[in-house]
């Protein structure tokens, strides 16, 4: 029970440890999808706060299990389906949200072709996970 709990902060503890420029980008990529928090009155931005609690989540479960890894881009799979969306309504929104939506769209694209190329080489390394 311990080592779910302590989870989150094993996980910090690696990031920290790790390559300097991997602990920046997940703190970018925390601030700008959590900075939905300060518009919470929109839509779109608990979407995006709504999304990245559930990928978040996701990403320390994939983080109990494989450890870090590779895998641990598969976390970010529902990005997959918010930068659509984010672009699809992006005419409806107001100014303030359309710059919110652009960063996200901007910072969440750039980290999935690194998840994707890391998922991708992850499997080709362990053809058994497949």
């Amino acid at each position: 029970m311990l080592r779910i709990i302590t989870t989150p902060s094993r996980f910090m503890y690696e990031l920290l440890n790790g390559p300097m420029w991997v602990f920046v980008w997940v703190n970018i990529l925390m601030v700008v999808n959590f900075a939905g928090l300060f518009f919470l009155d929109q839509a779109v931005a608990q979407v995006v706060v709504g999304t990245f609690a559930i990928t978040a989540t996701l990403m320390m479960c994939l983080y109990y299990f494989f450890g870090m890894s590779k895998i641990l881009g598969l976390g970010h799979i529902l990005w997959l389906a918010l930068i659509p969306y984010l672009i699809a309504i992006f005419a409806e929104l107001n100014t303030q949200m359309q710059v919110f939506a652009s960063i996200v769209i901007i910072v969440n694209s750039i980290s999935l072709v690194f998840d994707i190329r890391d998922v991708v080489q992850y499997f080709r390394l362990k053809p058994e996970n497949i």
